[in-house]
Formats: C-alpha cells, structure tokens, sequence
C-alpha cells in the first residue's frame, strides 16, 4: 500500500519542499501532495513538477463580510477551539507575523485591496482551517509537513494530531551543524526536546550519546558555534558606493514599479512604499547614519572584562519572539532600565547590540539608553561568547545567548516565554520581584550550570532531532537531499 505524504506551505518553501518530493519519487511506495494557499503558489507548485498532485485550498473571502457570515465563521472558530483549545488558538492569530501587514494571497476584489481587520482574520482562520482538516480527515496521509510560521500552520499541526496524523516541521538548530530538529508540538517550541531532558535527568545518558554530547560540547566552546548572521554586520550604512551600483539601482527601480502598480500597496497596514520608495529609501538612509553617528559615539569598545559585570543582549524588534513571546519585556529600554536599577550597585549592566540591527534603530533609543544609570553599550564587534563567559549571567528575554551561556556554565535569566527556560542553570523569572531576588544574589549566590548540565542539554536535544539538513542543497549535495528525504521517509510510520 502507497504511503502518502503531504506538503502544506506557501511560496517560501515551495521550492524546497519540491525537493524532497522528487527524491521521494524515487521510492515506488511514496506519493505526494502539495497543498498550498491560492493560485500563484498552485502554479508555482505545478511548475516544479515534482508532486503528485497540487491543490489550492484558499477559500473565498468577500470584500465584505456580513453580520451573518461572521456569525458563521464565528461559529467555525468555536468550532475549532473545541479542537485546539481557545487559548492555543487566540496565542496563535495573535503571534502571527504575516497577517500585520500582509493581504492573503490573490484575494482582493477587483481593484480593491482586502485589507486585513479583525472580521476578514478570522474568516481567513477558520475557513482555511476548516478545509484543511476536511480534507486530511477524507484523505488521511501518513504524514503531514507543515510550514513552521503563522497561526494558520500553527493550527493545521493541532488539528492533525486530534486526526492522529503524525505532522511535523523542520527549523534549523542553532548549536550544531548537520542535524534537523522535528517536533509534532507546536508555538511551544522545542518541546520534545523539554521531555527528553526530564527523561534523561532521572533515567541518565546512554555512553554513546554521552560521548556525543561532550563532544559537541567541546566544539561548542573551541569554536564559539553560531548562526553566520551573529557574526556578519548587515548595516547598510557600511558603504554609500555599495547601493549606488548600477545594479542596486535597477533592482530598487524594479521593485518600486512593481509596488506601485500592486492596488493592494495603499494598504494602511503595508509598509511597502514607504521603504521602496526612492525617497524613502534615501530617508532611511540618512536616518540610519545619524543613528550610526549616535551609536559609535556611546559605544565602549574595549569594556572592561576583568571586573564583576551582567550582560543583556538586544533583540530585533519588532520580532514575535519579542513582541509576543516577552510581551511584558517587549520595551526594552524600560526593560533594560529595571534590569539596571535591581543590580547591586558595583555590578554593571552591559548591553551588547544585535550585529543586523546596528544603525536600524532610531538615535533617540541609543541616547535614552546612554543616560540610564550603570548601563554600559558595548562593543558588537567582539564575540557575543566573549561576553558570556566573562560575565556574572546574561539576561535576555528569548534569545539564543540565554542557551548558550548555560553551556558555557553561566547562569542564565530569561524573561521570556521560551523552551529552555526548564533546563538547569537557566533562572525562569515571572516577574520583577523574581528578577529582584535573582539579580540581588549576584555575584555570590546564583548556582551556576554544571558541564553535566550542559551534556544533558545536549543529550535532550540530539535525543529529539533527526540528521539532515534543511532546507536541502540539490545542486551542491545531492546526498544531503536523500538523507533529509529519509528523515521524511521514517516519518510516515
């Protein structure tokens, strides 16, 4: 009997997921389908004749929605929060990155943009989910990927495990190379990874993933391991010369035609012409550098790494993993400023900038944050991990370094909701009374993580991912293809 696998994802992974599929061909016992959401990406799918078949499941959405209808989808959404639960479902339209400032695709009446308001979200939402599980439920894959981003992919892979139908999805790890992390959980991330921890802390490592794990670990710390954008500046100020090339200029001016003969680029919520436009781009500019000029001027350059200090690393904002994620921490200066003012008095708050974000930020948030009391700018040039190692903890609301410095055997505070917060050595703050008794402990009082910590961490994560890589390379590895094809392939049970 056929296994059948399918693909549920937009424009971005069409192309990748086209991949997999075609290297699934090569096994007899496999069929495949895409479904996707209107009749640009069914085309685009089509095109890479790599399915078995394509299906659009977008549903008709009026330019308006009347007092009845949106009874209706109110209905539908009731509907499925019996499914996923209320709550999942609300966390998960409220996160949603795309539905701000984005139309959804090919539904707009004649001329007229459909703009996004709290009516059309939810027919969206329900009406999409609805077809979705009615069609998983009549066809029933053996497996489902799903596109990791948006609360549309978020309730798909809740509503095939209410199906019992194994659904997952592929992000790229951060602490290792060469692996695929796949999970059936989903908004909270990592969470089979949370499991295997528990597991591994009362029944122990195995030798063999022991072995691993230090290893790992070993690199980790000889190498200072991270994604290429930490360690890559992106300022777009770094060369005036670079945007005046011809080709730079034609790609702007194609883009900006484009855009402007879209109807749906008067959207109030579309910030597209504001950035493409040649006056904006040369405002952003301008505004980018006096941001610059305010930054290099605050910045230390070579902080003192001798003497006791805590670390706070900036995030890019806006960002769900700040925005939504940290709601209550999302205005980082107040953040930074509460951070400050808990410290003892000797212990130095330094802030470390995000490399990408350097110069994007307005001047007036590096010079409010130059006047806070015992906060201190660093240096973003020097390794986030210099840092970390030096320091009494780090502090961050969802970012990667309140990972790592637990690796490293520094403690760690995360004021976010995010997947590490149950591992050892990472202290998971409520509120700002939690904070207080935290941070008035340093320097002497915080327990900090053991090495066995850090394998376990590991150990947990190996535990929960497959070897891989995604998205996957047909032209330069082949073989990186198959192999990711046969982690797809153990999928389907």
């Amino acid at each position: 009997m056929s296994q059948r696998i399918v693909f549920f994802t937009g424009r971005t992974q069409i192309k990748d997921c086209s991949k997999i599929a075609k290297a699934l061909n090569e096994k007899r016992s496999v069929k495949t389908t895409l479904v996707t959401l209107g009749e640009y990406n069914k085309v685009r799918g089509e095109k890479e004749n790599s399915f078995g078949r394509v299906k659009d499941i977008l549903p008709d959405i009026d330019i308006d929605i009347t007092e009845e209808q949106a009874e209706k989808d109110q209905n539908l959404l009731n509907h499925l929060s019996s499914i996923v639960g209320a709550q999942f479902l609300g966390r998960a339209i409220a996160s949603d990155r795309y539905i701000g400032a984005m139309r959804p695709t090919g539904t707009w009446y004649k001329d007229h943009p459909l703009y996004w308001n709290r009516r059309r979200i939810h027919a969206f939402i329900a009406r999409t989910a609805i077809k979705i599980f009615r069609y998983l439920k009549t066809t029933r894959p053996n497996a489902v990927f799903v596109e990791s981003s948006s609360a549309l992919y978020c309730v798909t892979r809740e509503l095939c495990k209410s199906l019992g139908i194994n659904s997952f999805y592929i992000s790229s790890p951060r602490v290792w190379s060469n692996r695929i992390y796949t999970e059936t959980e989903n908004d909270f991330l990592w969470l089979e990874c949370r499991d295997k921890y528990s597991l591994l802390s009362s029944r122990g490592i195995d030798t063999s993933l022991r072995k691993l794990s230090e290893k790992r670990l070993l690199e980790f710390r000889a190498k200072q391991s991270q994604p290429d954008y930490h360690s890559n500046s992106t300022s777009e100020t770094a060369s005036i010369l670079d945007n005046l090339k011809v080709s730079e200029i034609v790609r702007y001016a194609k883009l900006w035609v484009r855009f402007i003969n879209e109807p749906w680029r008067k959207n109030p919520r579309s910030y597209v012409s504001k950035f493409l436009s040649p006056v904006g781009l040369i405002k952003r500019y301008i505004q980018r550098k006096r941001s610059e000029e305010i930054y290099n001027d605050i910045v230390d350059i070579e902080p003192d790494l001798e003497k006791p200090y805590v670390v706070y690393f900036l995030h890019v904002q806006p960002e769900a993993t700040v925005d939504f994620m940290a709601q209550r921490y999302m205005d980082q200066i107040s953040t930074i400023r509460n951070i400050s003012a808990l410290l003892p008095p000797d212990i130095p708050l330094y802030v470390k900038e995000h490399n990408p974000m350097v110069g994007r930020r307005t001047s007036e948030f590096y010079a409010e944050l130059f006047h806070i009391p015992n906060v201190v700018l660093v240096n973003h040039d020097i390794h986030s991990h210099i840092y970390i190692k030096s320091s009494e903890a780090v502090v961050t609301l969802t970012g990667t370094p309140g990972l790592e410095s637990v690796l490293y055997g520094v403690p760690s505070i995360a004021l976010g909701n995010v997947f590490y917060s149950v591992f050892d050595g990472v202290y998971d703050a409520e509120n700002w009374e939690e904070v207080r008794a935290i941070l008035s402990a340093i320097p002497d009082g915080l327990n900090k993580p053991t090495t066995d910590d850090a394998v376990r961490i590991l150990a947990s994560t190996y535990s929960a991912s497959s070897p891989g890589v995604w998205p996957p390379d047909t032209e330069k590895s082949p073989e990186l293809t198959r192999k990711t094809a046969d982690v797809f392939y153990s999928m389907l049970g």
